[in-house]
């Protein structure tokens, strides 16, 4: 039997639970969200500087969050030094199987085509 926490959520909630919860109004999912924005905006800022890209493009279940990607573009249009635009990918939650699928393929062929 699972324990449920003071807050009457289970203390396994998936990470997109917490996003559903944020959008309920849910006080300790927003701030959790927020928190989780403002690491991925600091990153972003980051990568696009080394990088020197002007869109970062997000997957999977957690990339895929409307409400993430909007706090997190909130934050990134207070940025100083980088603002790279951000988007979703078109694979959504299925970015990493498919980036998975690619690596494969990718090794596959190299093992059969190299000399």
């Amino acid at each position: 039997m699972q324990k449920t926490p003071r807050n009457g959520h289970n203390a396994n909630l998936k990470p997109t639970q917490v996003s559903e919860l944020a959008q309920q109004g849910d006080l300790r999912a927003s701030k959790l969200l927020q928190t989780t924005a403002q690491v991925l905006a600091h990153a972003v800022a980051n990568i696009s500087v080394l990088l020197n890209t002007s869109l970062i493009v997000l997957g999977g279940a957690i990339g895929s969050s409307e409400p993430l990607l909007r706090a997190t573009r909130e934050l990134l249009d207070r940025n100083q030094v980088a603002r790279p635009r951000l988007a979703i990918s078109l694979l959504r939650e299925d970015a990493q199987l498919y980036g998975a699928i690619r690596l494969a393929v990718n090794r596959v062929e190299s093992s059969l085509f190299s000399s």
